[in-house]
């Protein structure tokens, strides 16, 4: 069941990628009002995201390797 949900929010997150690379891609078209500086702002809170997603479940792994040892 646990294998499910997490290969389901992986499929998900890869949407979400999708996503936010066309949004980025068309930016002058979809968000005609956000300036160069906006949209770098934007980005680099996207990607601190995405590395927060990435690092967090690392570390409870991690941590939870070595409750089990």
């Amino acid at each position: 069941m646990g294998k499910c949900i997490t290969e389901i929010w992986h499929n998900w997150t890869i949407v979400g990628l999708i996503l936010d690379t066309f949004s980025l891609s068309n930016h002058r078209y979809i968000f005609p009002q956000l300036s160069e500086s906006q949209v770098i702002a934007f980005t680099v809170w996207m990607l601190f995201a995405y590395a927060l997603y990435l690092i967090i479940p690392t570390m409870i792994n991690e941590r939870n390797k070595k409750r089990l040892i």
